[in-house]
């Protein structure tokens, strides 16, 4: 009798239905059909709000364990990986996490210090090779040094979107490149006499009459730096200055949980009182899935200021609707263009250096960059030319009819191309080839060519 292979995924918060959380979901339900699961949650802990201590057997296929946090320098379950290891002897390590989860040495930790684990101590602890396979956002040009450093431990590097793949090609590195998806058996548009009552809802828990007879934008995402939202409220502040049938709903906090923005502070700047509300923000990070299409369902447009985006969950969820996103990062690939990764190309042709006006796309517009900013690690964020963004918001609210041709177009478009369903034979496929299970073509040597 063959012993089933056994993978160890990690990742943010696995007991929340958004970001991470709902991808290892995914990934992890899908390679439990095949091989046994377990997931090491960094921000679980398995505390009572939590899923069940200690362990919670997930009502698929993968079991998720707790993991402390902070103290002693336990972020991201440093110190838990070798008992971890040592119990369940893993045959892979999959990684669901950003680059700076292993190397932070700024919080006191020892730079890479999972790569060397995986190099050093996760072979002797296990007796045997752990492969690694690292699933990870590129959000900002170029990759900083500390990533590459990272990327040069990894033999099996897999990024989220074709903007991450090209940065990382430029950079010298092969990789596999396995999207996000959306299952449209769980978002889906609703019917139109439903969507009224959703409208008329939310319109009585935010005090705002006649919500139902508004033209409604959206957006969703993290209060935070690089998501750029109070440049969307500065736009939508000048575009609906002379209209009081707009609202802009943003599903997110108003305070930020960490570096972010005082949204409500940049609402007062452009008197946006009553032409702006915010979801139940207090589920940011827990909300039903039924929760979301509800907030889907009730918006006319999509709208999304994003300095970059590694992915963006909310950029594809709501995919029957018409779409404005900045023409940087992974929007483009979203609308049926190919992703840039340099950074002038996308400058708008309101500067002396760039070209770029606002581009119409058969699925919405795709708003050309004013600036770049800088971050503290030495890539750069796209900013949005606001001016573009107005006309492009305009636009959908004198040609209606048109705007909603365009979401019929996407809905299609995202449907075929991010769809859970192939995505999760994607990475079967993968994870086989690796094993060495069958021949595939996606088997990748990773060869970095960069300060070697």
């Amino acid at each position: 009798m063959t012993t089933k292979k056994r993978i160890a995924t990690a990742t943010h918060s696995p007991n929340f239905p958004t970001g991470f959380g709902r991808v290892n979901k995914e990934i992890s339900n899908s390679l439990g059909k095949k091989y046994e699961v377990f997931c090491i949650g960094w921000q679980f802990q398995g505390l009572p709000f939590q899923p069940k201590f200690p362990y919670l057997k997930s009502p698929e296929n993968y079991v998720i364990c707790p993991t402390a946090l902070g103290g002693n320098y336990n972020e991201f379950g440093q110190k838990t990986f070798p008992p971890f290891f040592q119990t369940f002897k893993p045959d892979m390590l999959l990684t669901l996490a950003d680059w700076f989860v292993f190397s932070r040495p700024a919080h006191g930790f020892s730079s890479n210090w999972l790569p060397n684990f995986i190099a050093k101590k996760g072979r002797l602890l296990a007796q045997k090779k752990v492969e690694w396979v690292w699933y990870f956002p590129v959000d900002s040009t170029p990759i900083c040094v500390a990533f590459v450093d990272i990327l040069r431990y990894c033999p099996h590097p897999v990024t989220m979107s074709k903007y991450g793949f090209k940065e990382l090609d430029a950079q010298g590195f092969m990789s596999m490149y396995i999207p996000h998806g959306v299952d449209p058996t769980v978002f889906y548009r609703l019917p139109d006499e439903e969507r009224l009552k959703i409208r008329r809802n939310i319109g009585m828990r935010l005090g705002i009459r006649n919500l139902e007879d508004k033209k409604i934008y959206f957006w969703g995402g993290r209060n935070q730096i690089r998501k750029f939202p109070q440049l969307l409220i500065e736009a939508f502040g000048k575009f609906a200055q002379d209209k009081d049938d707009v609202f802009l709903l943003l599903h997110t906090t108003p305070v930020p949980a960490e570096a972010g923005y005082s949204l409500g502070l940049h609402i007062e700047r452009y008197n946006l009182q009553g032409k702006v509300g915010f979801t139940n923000s207090g589920s940011i990070y827990m909300p039903t899935d039924s929760f979301l299409n509800e907030i889907y369902n009730a918006a006319d447009y999509y709208i999304d200021t994003a300095g970059g985006e590694g992915f963006g969950f909310f950029r594809v969820e709501p995919y029957w609707i018409p779409a404005i996103m900045p023409y940087w990062t992974t929007a483009p690939e979203f609308m049926g263009r190919e992703p840039i990764i340099n950074i002038s190309e996308g400058f708008s042709d309101h500067r002396k250096d760039g070209n770029k006006s606002l581009t119409k796309t058969k699925y919405g517009f795709l708003v050309p960059l004013i600036d770049a900013w800088s971050t503290g690690v030495g890539s750069d964020f796209g900013v949005i030319d606001r001016d573009y963004f107005i006309e492009a918001m305009n636009y959908f609210y004198y040609h209606d009819s048109e705007a909603k041709n365009m979401g019929m177009a996407r809905k299609q478009f995202i449907v075929k191309e991010y769809n859970w369903d192939w995505i999760r034979t994607m990475w079967l496929d993968y994870i086989s080839s690796i094993f060495d299970e069958n021949e595939s073509e996606f088997v990748y040597a990773n060869v970095p060519t960069v300060g070697q």
